[in-house]
This record gives structure tokens, sequence and C-alpha cells, in this order.
């Protein structure tokens, strides 16, 4: 019955859902999503919500049930259509990419792709807690950025020499686990948020300059001595490493 639940509440906000849909595509355009996007709903997925092709989203009902409760609050009313436009922001990024690839070929590339990406989406999911009225972090942000912005730096600097199994402990909380914890989506989502308070259509830039526009909101938002930090290393090339072979 609870799993249930959350699925009424789903129900309930299709035509809601539908009716974000212009504005969560403005950014992207001339790419446009499927005519049709399906959702799908089970319960043994194990994650909140994803995207499966370019045209599906999926959310586990079981575990919305664990990490969030009782649907029916004004609180997961708020949470559940946030996770809708995160998830179809990545639909979009989907279409996007689809005349617009970006280049993966080595770690450093990989992260900073999955930074733009979860970036994007998770500034759709930013709630109160994070931005105020006016687009500012919050206290709380404010906390979670002195926190992940030196990760950030050492997670990256390192990634440039990393061997494939060093490249999935490096990244493994990039963009998943705790929320407050993602050290590469969620200082790019609050930076984005504030760049787009500060210059209103900033977001189309940023989805037009591809994982690259990641450097730009480094360099604006980093404490100065981590920007100098930056400089130091040259945070946009990848160097050739010892003892791997040539990429």
């Amino acid at each position: 019955p609870e799993q249930r639940a959350w699925h009424a509440l789903m129900d309930s906000r299709r035509e809601a859902w539908e009716a974000m849909v212009p504005a969560l595509s403005v950014d992207y355009a001339p790419a446009t999503a499927p005519a049709e996007v399906s959702i799908l709903v089970g319960n043994r997925g194990s994650d909140d919500a994803w995207t499966a092709g370019p045209a599906r989203i999926c959310f586990d009902l079981a575990a919305l049930q664990e990490n969030y409760g009782d649907a029916n609050t004004a609180e997961n009313s708020a949470r559940i259509d946030r996770f809708f436009r995160h998830e179809f922001t990545h639909i979009l990024q989907k279409a996007w990419l689809v005349d617009h690839p970006a280049k993966m070929d080595t770690p450093t590339e990989r992260a900073l792709f999955e930074m733009w990406a979860e970036g994007l989406g998770n500034r759709e999911s930013l709630s109160s807690k994070w931005i105020d009225a006016e687009g500012k972090p919050t206290e709380t942000a404010r906390e979670a950025l002195d926190a992940l912005g030196p990760k950030m730096l050492e997670r990256i600097q390192a990634l440039r020499c990393a061997t494939p199994a060093q490249e999935r402990e490096l990244t493994r909380d990039l963009s998943s686990g705790r929320f407050d914890r993602k050290w590469g989506a969620l200082p790019v989502a609050l930076w984005l948020a504030q760049q787009e308070a500060r210059e209103p259509g900033y977001t189309r830039k940023f989805v037009a300059r591809g994982p690259d526009a990641v450097y730009f909101l480094m360099g604006t938002y980093l404490p100065e001595a981590q920007r100098d930090e930056m400089i130091r290393w040259g945070a946009t090339a990848d160097p050739k490493c010892r003892d791997q072979p040539e990429r």
C-alpha cells in the first residue's frame, strides 16, 4: 500500500509534468525531447529514479518509500516533481548529445561529462534547503561547498593519471549516494543556480559549451586558493602519465 501511494502520487502529477516540459526544453533547443516519454514504475531497481534509453524514466517505489516515507505529504509532492524535472533533463541531454557528442576518452573527460550532466540534473533537484528565492546558496549549501570544493580538486587531479580501477573508486560518489556528499554534481548544481541568477540565460550557454563549461564554474566560484591550485596544475589538459599506455 505504501508503494502504491507513491504510484498514485505520480499519476496525479501527469498533467503538471507535461506542463513543465516546454520550460525545461528551452536550454536544449533546437534539440527536442521525444514526442512520447514513458514512465516505468517498479520496486526492485535499488535507486530512486533514473533514465533508461532516450525516452524512458524509471522510478523505484520501494526506494522512494524507504528513503522519504509517506508519499502523501506536501514535502514529497514537491520532491517527486523535482525528481521528474531532474530525470527529464537527462532525456533532453540525450537528445542534445545526438548532434553534440561529448569527448569521453580519458578519466578526466568522463568525470567532467558526468559533472556537466548531473550538475544540470541536480540543479532541478535543489529545494529551498539549498538555494534561496534569489538564487543564492543557503548556509547548508555553503557548508557543503566548503567541504566538497577541495575534494573536487583532489579527485579531478587524481583522475588525470588514474587506472580504470582507480577511476571507478574516485568517481564512485561524484553523483551518487547522499546528496550532500556528491562532490561533482552538487557543487556544479549550486554554482549553476547562482550563475543563472546573476546572468539570466546562462544555463543555455552551459549546455552549449558542454563539459568544459564546468571549468568556468570552478574558476568562478571556488575560493581563490583553490583557483590558484587549478592554474598550477593546468586543469584543462590531461598529462602523459608514466607507466600507462598512450590514450
